[in-house]
This record gives structure tokens, C-alpha cells and sequence, in this order.
């Protein structure tokens, strides 16, 4: 090995760059001639999944956006998720993709579905073409760095995403390892912007991989940095290009990313560890082929939503890479316990594998689940101290040391919160990704683990393409190059059958935009409007309706996507044919947006065979027909018919602002002359007004102050006693002249507006405070009686800090007890009663007021004696200990109240 390899600057391979657009044009050809005959309809339909037609819409929008003269949408907002601000942000920005696609719409005049596969062939190409500059780099043969390209291009994992936009935007990961190798072979500033750079196309294209990166990225840097730490010493070939990478890598996260942070420190994007475990894989996930043919049909294991089948291709040449490693390493000279610790993590992992193999046989022993946990744990571990070789191997062996040490954290993270096997029904706490979840809150934004498979299988085709050169090299004479070219020839065969998916997928026809006389009245119309398109609830067609309905300048109250907000999760069940059509939810949910919200039939999916609805008819009691055609329904809902006590609109941020004036008119029930409402925004007192049966218009303009940026802004209307009001007239207008405005005094709390001063004599004291600074003050049972099959109604008193003001990381649940045991707990946490916009304004502290509703079990049956209890638990569902006033731990609270069922009331 040379030794300029243990200098700071290593050997310099040069890139022949004028083969990048040729090889650009040959890995795209390659591509389609794998998928062909997807090409034939790239104008005109897409394959039939729900992720095409909503990432050709999203495409679309950011595209849009850019044409405009936009950098990035006004607050990061979408047509979509209304009233949400923010929604640009509920998954991947596809930046640099926009950039492409706005420059297809400004010069042709293809459409969105064109544009869309143009897009994504492009940057699928474009990640094998720099995957090939990352090889040419690292010292590779030509002809091994195109072959190991193309197997990166090319293998199932790639295939399999065909339709999944997001994963097949990887191409910056190995352009920032490219830029890594550059720069410790000649360091420099440029080489270490270019590490920023190319993190930054990483995360504005597909921001999984980019975070996934930064856990795995510790191991290649310190192996090579391992003989080199000379350069720490070094002000311009270390400290300066340090420097202007971070600052650099600073200023493009600030602009692009930060609301990110924002949105995951208002919990709008947490995934809890249960939801993650939905989409993890198995140790033996990596040998299914998934839709290809493989060598190992047989094996049963857990499927996530792409095929992680490396091929028999890169499974051999990987295993000749580090057969020729361990030969070439046994002529270098290392300590003593350099090699124990390599032999050790071998072991390690053969009895991983050994264990994994017995398990899918069914051999269990109870101590097993014990060592199987910790194997994980010790490999990592192990892998650290390898890291430091002090660069005998040279640069390239150096990073492939580190890589392989990445990708075996990655494989671990792949296999989620637990390490399952499905055959035994064998389940292990896997330590690795609970310590990294714990300890990284960005973690928590992220539910698909499986998607670390990607380094798993990056560093099988590098080390391929170098286990191609060893056996090019070792082929030097006519016989063994027989046999090189022989083996590699049928590896290459196998490789092309193992990648060509074994079932066609079928095109779904997308025309857009749709030809309506409806959508074109929308259009015309002065007033703004919001779209609820119903049917809603199937992800195949409302991520059509996002692209051929809603497309860039409708907006709508519903998306196909990657979160659900509270209001929207509302909105979805009260409307999804999978759950039933609740006709007065939904109208009572839709009646609080402004802008008013229209109902849009789509008659082309609702009154198909498997659907059979008729929307127009289902909302005859509360919606009129206002417009119709052959394919579309259009209705407004009629106003309220019945007297609240309280009433919601919610408005998007950058609509308040435009419209901080509010307008309306309320009236007393026939029954009532006079009352009183209170107003109130974001949980703050604004005005109040007497009311009479006679209507009269109400204008204030509310303080700018009060507004709340990234949830729904929340005016509630509110009777100051039992007898309902009709709001009538309702609406938001441009600040005018002469027009009062609204009383903010921060000190006016009424339990409505979820805040109190003081406790009511009703309550009982219940003082304890949880980790987190979660504070539970005093309940409070609202029911004078309780009936078999009843429910209770209860409100609470806490104290919430800033940071769990969503209370997705807390839940509270009510117990029923018997004779001092629990014999059942709520099945809903409190967060799921309470609207939480309320808190993310976050001015002013006091004790919040939440209210539960508690069904009571069939357990509880008529004249029992029963109690309640109160216990909170984390968002991995694990009861947690609080500590009472005068410091004593606290593992349930009882609440001092025995309560006697009695007999349901008959209806009369």
C-alpha cells in the first residue's frame, strides 16, 4: 500500500467527467428497458399505487411555487391539510426536483404526469452517475465503477421503489461521500462545502436518508481520520473548510429546514414507537426477493414496502471483497488487540446469524431472547475501537472499514424497536434503536426505520465493484481469467433475471387537468372556498383528487400524506367510507372553516359497484346542490337549525392575516330574549357582547398578537350560560376603518377557554408532577349519575410546559376500580378529547382544563360499588411514576369517590 495513503492527502484518482451525460443517458435507458413497458405511458397514466398521483402533485405544487418567483411556499403552506399551516412540510420538500420540473413546465408544455416521470428516471439515473464519481475516487477500475453503478441503479431495492418518488432520490448520499473522499485526499474548503452542499440536496430531496446519514456518518469519518489526525493541527486545511462548510450547511438549513424542527417540537410530525414498529424489517427480510425472482423462496419473513434482496450478485462479490480483505490485511502489521477485537465482532455477528437461522427453525431456549438482545449492541460496540487503525489499509480501505461499520448500525436500525421473527413468533427489545430514539428527539419525526436498508446495500455495491477489481487482478493468467469472466458473466445473468420484476404493474390512466364544467365554475367563483371531496378516506383516490382536483390552487380540507392532524383526523372519520359516513360530524366539523367549506361529489368513485353512495342524497338534511355534471356534485351547507352553546371557526394563519377583521351577527334562541356570548382566540379572551332575539352585525378587529402560525387559529363563540345562540353571517374581512379592536386581557380565563385561576370547591386535590415538568393539579367528575352502559364525563386541572403542550408524549388514562383494583382503563389518552390548539400559542401559564369522556365497561354492571383512578403513561404505552407536593413517589392516583351504578334510564 502506498504511503502517501498515511499523509493527510491521499492518492488522487482522477474523474473522467465527460462521460457524465453519456452515462447519465445509459443508466436511464437501463432503467427503462428493466421497467419497460412503464415508458409507453409516461404522458398519460402512472403505475396504479397512491404514491405517483400525490408526488406528481406535490411536484407540480413546489414547481408552481418557483415559477411565481417563490423560493419556498409563504410559510410553508400547501392547498392542502386546511386550515394547517405548514403542510409543505408534512413530508419531503423535492427542492432540487422542483427545480428540474419547473424548468420542464416554464419551457414545454408537458403536464404533471409527463413531468413527474421525467423527474423521477432523471434523478434515478443521476444517482448511479455519481455513485460511479464516488468509485472513480476510491482508486476503482473503469469498468468495475460502471458495473457497480449500474448494480447500484439497477438492484431490486431500487426497482421496488419504482413508485415510491421519495426513495429513489438518493442520489446526493453518494455524492457527499464523494466530496468526503475528496477531501481527505486533498483537503480543502471546496471539498468540504461540497459535504455541505450535497447534504443539503439530500435533505430538501428526501430528508429520510439525510437525517439517517448524520447517525452513521461518526464511523467513515473517524476511520479516516484514523493516521491523519495531523490536519486537526492544520488552520487551512482543517479549521477553515470546517468552518465554512458548517456555516454554510447553517445558512441552507435555516432556510429550507427549520420549519421542520418546528413542526416536530409541536409534535405535529411524532411517530410513537408504535407506529414506527409497523414498518420494520427482519434479519431475514434481506434474503426475500419481494416481487423478484430470488434464490431464497422460501424463507418467510416480514415484508416492509420495498424488497431489501441485495442479489446473488452482490451477495457473492461482497463475500469476495472481504475475502481478498482479510488476505491483503494479514501482510499488515497491527497490535494484538486490533485483531482480537476483529475476530470478536465476527464472531459476534456469525452467532447473530446463527441464532437468526435457528430461530426461523423454530429453536427457542428462554435465555435465548437475553443474549440476542445484547448481540446487536456488542457488534457496534466492538466496531468502534476498529475505527482506529491508524490508516495502515490506506484511504479506500479506510472508508469501506468505516462504511461497513455504518452499515451495520443501519442494518440494526432497520429492524426497529424490536427484533422479530415471524416464523417463531420471537420478539427482542432491540437496545440499539431504543437508546438512539431516546437520545435523538429528530428520531421521532421519522416511522419508516426499514429505509436504513439503503447503507445496508450502498455498502454491498461498493464493495462489489471492489471485489470486481480483486478478482480482475487476481485473474492474471489465461485460466484464471476464464474463470473470472465466466463467473462474473452467469453472476451478471442472474443478476439482470433477479431484477426484472416478476409481475407488471398495471397503469392507472390520469388525465390532467379533468375536463368539468363544475371544477370551471369553482374556478370562476369571487368569494374563496374550501373543498371537502368525498368519497374520502381510500389513499388510491384521494391522491388523485389531489392531483386532478385540488392541483395547485384549490384548496382543500383533506390530503393523502404522510401525517394527519387532529382537525383533519377528525375530518377523515367522520367522512371515510371505510368507517362509515357520520352525515352531522362531518357537517359539524366542516361548518368551523372559513373559508366556507363546499362539499365535492366525485360520482366517478361514490357511486361505483364497491362504494354505492350518493352523497347529494346522504347530505340532503344539511347540504344543498349547487352545481352538478356528469362526473362532479357540488353542495354548500345549510346554516345551523339548532341553538349552541358553543360554537368553532378555524382560520389558516396567513388568512387571519389578510383578514384580521371579524364580522358576524348572533341572536338569542326562541326561547331566550337575552344572553350573553363570549369570544375568544387561540384560548385568550377577546370580547363580549349582549345579545337579543333581533340580529345585529359585530365587527372587531383581532389583536395580530394572539394569532397562532402553525395550528389552526381557533375563534370560539361561547354562551355565557346554558341557553343556546345562532350565529348567523359569519366572516373574516380586510381590516376596516373606524372598526373597534378586540379586548385582549390575558387575565380574563373562563374554563371554556381551557384555562382556569382557581379550583372549584368540586374538585378534588390530586397534586402530582411528572417527569417533563407534566403537572396533574385536581379532577373533577362533571355526571351527577352514573348508568350501566353510561358514560362519566371528567375534567382535569394541569399544569402543561411548553414543550408537551400537545401531550403527544404523555397520555392520562381513567381507571375504574373495584374493591381497590384497577379492573379497567380508558382506551383513549387524554389528548384525544382535548383540542390542543388551545396551549401552542404558549403566552401565558395557569392551570390548563381538559375533559375526558370515560364509556364504562361492560364489567361495570348495575348497583356496583366503584372508584376511579388516574394514570399516566408514556408514548411508548409504559406507566410512568410521578412525585406528590411533599416529594413521595407516585405510581397511580386515586381519586377519593365511590360511585354506584345505577339502572340505565328506560327511553320513554
Amino acid at each position: 500500500m502506498n504511503s502517501s495513503n498515511n499523509t493527510p492527502a491521499g492518492i488522487f484518482h482522477k474523474v473522467p467527467y465527460k462521460w457524465v451525460p453519456v452515462l447519465l443517458l445509459g443508466f436511464a435507458a437501463a432503467i427503462l428497458l428493466v421497467t419497460w413497458p412503464w415508458a409507453k405511458t409516461f404522458a398519460s397514466g402512472v403505475l396504479r399505487h397512491w404514491d405517483p398521483p400525490f408526488h406528481a402533485w406535490k411536484l407540480e405544487y413546489a414547481a408552481r411555487q418557483l415559477l411565481a418567483g417563490r423560493l419556498l411556499p409563504f410559510e410553508g403552506n400547501t392547498n392542502m391539510y386546511y386550515p394547517y399551516t405548514g403542510a409543505f412540510y408534512f413530508e419531503a420538500l423535492h427542492w432540487p426536483q422542483a427545480v428540474v420540473a419547473a424548468a420542464l413546465f416554464g419551457l414545454t408544455n408537458a403536464g404533471p404526469v409527463l413531468v413527474y416521470h421525467i423527474v423521477l428516471v432523471f434523478f434515478w439515473a443521476l444517482s448511479g452517475v455519481c455513485l460511479w464519481m464516488l468509485l472513480r475516487a476510491l482508486g476503482v477500475s473503469a469498468v468495475s465503477a460502471v458495473l457497480g453503478a449500474l448494480f447500484f441503479t439497477l438492484m431490486p431495492y431500487r426497482i421496488s421503489y419504482q413508485v415510491e418518488f421519495n426513495m429513489q432520490l438518493c442520489f446526493a448520499i453518494p455524492l457527499f461521500f464523494f466530496f468526503l473522499v475528496r477531501y481527505f485526499q486533498r483537503p480543502c474548503v471546496g471539498y468540504a462545502c461540497g459535504m455541505a452542499i450535497a447534504w443539503w440536496l439530500q435533505a430538501t430531496s428526501e430528508l429520510y436518508q439525510a437525517v439517517f446519514l448524520v447517525l452513521v456518518l461518526p464511523f467513515p469519518i473517524l476511520a479516516m481520520m484514523s493516521g491523519r489526525w495531523s490536519l486537526v493541527r492544520s488552520l487551512k486545511k482543517f479549521w477553515l473548510p470546517m468552518l465554512a462548510a458548517l456555516m454554510l450547511s447553517g445558512v441552507l438549513a435555516f432556510v429550507w429546514l427549520w420549519p421542520y424542527t418546528v413542526m416536530l417540537q409541536s409534535q405535529t410530525l411524532t411517530r410513537g414507537l408504535q407506529e414506527i414498529s409497523q414498518h420494520v424489517l427482519e434479519p431475514l427480510s434481506y434474503l426475500l426477493s419481494h416481487g423478484h425472482t430470488g434464490l431464497f423462496g422460501t424463507i418467510k419473513a416480514r415484508r416492509d414496502e420495498m424488497s431489501v434482496y441485495p442479489t446473488l450478485l452482490l451477495i457473492v462479490l461482497s463475500a469476495v471483497y472481504l475475502a481478498f480483505r482479510f488476505k491483503n490485511d494479514r501482510r499488515i502489521l497491527v497490535p494484538r488487540w486490533y485483531s482480537t477485537l476483529r475476530y470478536g465482532r465476527a464472531l459476534v455477528l456469525l452467532l447473530f446469524l446463527l441464532i437468526t437461522i435457528l430461530l426461523a427453525c423454530s429453536f427457542i431456549h428462554p435465555h435465548v431472547a437475553h443474549l440476542y438482545s445484547l448481540l446487536p449492541v456488542l457488534a457496534c460496540a466492538l466496531s468502534i475501537p476498529l475505527m482506529f487503525d491508524r490508516g495502515r489499509r490506506g484511504l479506500p480501505s479506510g472508508f469501506m472499514n468505516g462504511l461497513f461499520a455504518s452499515a451495520l448500525l443501519a442494518f440494526f436500525m432497520s429492524l426497529g424497536p424490536r427484533i422479530l421473527s415471524s416464523i417463531s413468533k420471537f420478539s427482542c427489545v432491540n437496545w440499539i434503536y431504543i437508546w438512539q430514539y431516546d437520545l435523538f428527539e429528530f428520531l421521532h419525526g421519522f416511522r419508516v426505520v426499514s429505509r436504513f436498508a439503503f447503507f445496508v446495500l450502498l455498502w454491498m455495491t461498493l464493495a462489489s465493484a471492489f471485489g470486481l477489481d480483486e478478482l480482475f487482478r487476481w485473474a492474471n493468467s489465461r485460466g484464471r481469467r476464464f474463470m473470472a469472466l465466466a463467473g462474473v458473466g452467469v453472476l451478471l445473468v442472474i443478476f439482470a433475471a433477479e431484477c426484472i420484476p416478476t409481475s407488471k404493474r398495471t397503469i392507472l390512466p390520469l388525465p390532467c387537468p379533468i375536463e368539468s364544467a363544475v371544477l370551471s365554475g369553482l374556478d370562476k367563483r369571487a368569494e374563496p372556498y374550501v373543498l371537502a371531496i368525498v368519497p374520502m378516506g381510500l389513499r388510491d383516490w384521494d391522491s388523485q383528487h389531489m392531483l386532478q382536483v385540488a392541483r395547485s390552487h384549490r384548496l382543500s380540507v383533506y390530503a393523502w400524506g404522510g401525517t394527519y392532524p387532529p382537525y383533519t383526523s377528525e375530518v377523515l372519520e367522520a367522512l371515510s367510507v371505510l368507517h362509515g359516513n357520520d352525515i352531522p360530524k362531518a357537517a359539524e366539523l366542516l361548518h368551523q372553516l372559513w373559508p366556507d367549506c363546499l362539499l365535492l361529489e366525485d360520482k366517478a368513485f361514490s357511486r361505483s359497484p364497491s362504494t354505492n353512495i350518493n352523497y347529494a342524497k346522504a347530505f340532503a338534511n344539511v347540504a344543498t346542490v349547487e352545481d352538478e355534471d356528469s362526473r362532479f356534485v357540488l353542495m354548500r351547507l345549510k346554516p345551523e337549525t339548532h341553538p349552541e352553546v358553543e360554537l368553532l371557526k378555524l382560520i389558516r394563519h396567513d388568512y387571519l392575516v389578510n383578514n384580521p377583521q371579524v364580522a358576524f351577527s348572533a341572536v338569542c334562541a326562541e326561547s331566550e330574549k337575552q344572553g350573553v356570548v363570549w369570544l375568544d382566540l387561540n384560548g385568550c379572551f377577546v370580547g363580549k357582547w349582549e345579545i337579543t332575539n333581533v340580529p345585529q352585525t359585530i365587527r372587531l378587529v383581532l389583536p395580530d398578537s394572539l394569532f397562532s402560525r402553525y395550528s389552526p387559529n381557533r375563534l370560539r363563540f361561547h354562551s355565557e350560560s346554558t341557553a343556546g345562540f345562532f350565529l348567523r353571517d359569519f366572516k373574516m374581512e380586510p381590516a376596516g376603518v373606524g372598526i373597534p379592536e378586540a379586548d385582549s386581557d390575558p387575565d380574563t380565563f373562563m374554563p371554556w377557554q381551557g384555562q382556569v385561576h382557581d379550583l372549584p370547591a368540586t374538585a378534588f386535590p390530586l397534586d402530582a408532577e411528572y417527569p417533563g415538568g407534566f403537572r396533574i393539579f385536581s379532577a373533577e367528575v362533571l355526571d351527577n349519575t352514573v348508568e350501566v352502559g353510561g358514560t362519566i364525563r371528567m375534567r382535569y386541572y394541569v399544569r402543561l410546559p411548553r414543550k408537551l403542550r400537545s401531550l403527544t408524549s404523555l397520555s392520562l388514562k381513567t381507571g375504574i376500580t373495584q374493591n381497590g383494583r384497577v379492573i379497567f382503563e380508558s382506551g383513549e389518552s387524554l389528548n384525544m378529547y382535548t383540542d390542543m390548539s388551545l396551549f401552542w400559542t404558549g403566552r401565558r401559564n395557569g392551570m390548563f382544563v381538559m375533559e375526558q369522556v370515560v364509556t364504562l365497561p361492560d364489567l361495570c354492571v348495575e348497583g356496583g360499588e366503584y372508584g376511579l383512578a388516574i394514570t399516566i403513561k408514556n408514548s411508548q404505552g409504559e406507566r410512568i411514576s410521578g412525585r406528590s407536593e411533599s416529594g413521595e413517589k407516585v405510581k397511580r392516583l386515586y381519586l377519593p369517590l365511590k360511585f354506584v351504578v345505577a339502572e340505565k334510564t328506560a327511553v320513554q
